[in-house]
């Protein structure tokens, strides 16, 4: 950081770095990653539900890994079995494929399915 004046200039390489190491900044793109994960469960359960036990599935390896954090983990696990719950229920209700998105669009753009 260079001092001019009253005014601090934070060189663009030691912005990006604090930005990257940051918590809050971390927590936010953790957030946006749940936001769309619920976007996805809202407009295709049978997709968004497997997207969502693979992401718990993550939180919970990750929750044992650290001492103190059982707890979390199983009320996550809880969590990751309602999601399954959900894909199972899912597959028996909806009638469209668990990828018809990405089929639709290998289908527009003239591509093998």
């Amino acid at each position: 950081m260079v001092t001019i004046g009253h005014r601090s200039i934070v060189s663009t390489q030691q912005s990006t770095r604090t930005k990257r190491g940051d918590p809050a900044y971390q927590a936010y793109a953790v957030g946006v990653v749940e936001v769309v994960a619920g976007l996805v469960v809202a407009l295709h359960p049978r997709l968004g539900a497997l997207v969502v036990a693979v992401w718990l599935g993550g939180i919970i390896v990750n929750l044992l890994l650290i001492p103190g954090y059982y707890d979390v983990a199983l009320r996550d696990f809880g969590l990751l079995l309602a999601a399954v719950a959900l894909q199972r229920l899912a597959t028996r209700f909806d009638p469209r494929p668990t990828f018809w998105p990405l089929r639709r669009a290998a289908s527009r753009k003239g591509l093998p399915r």
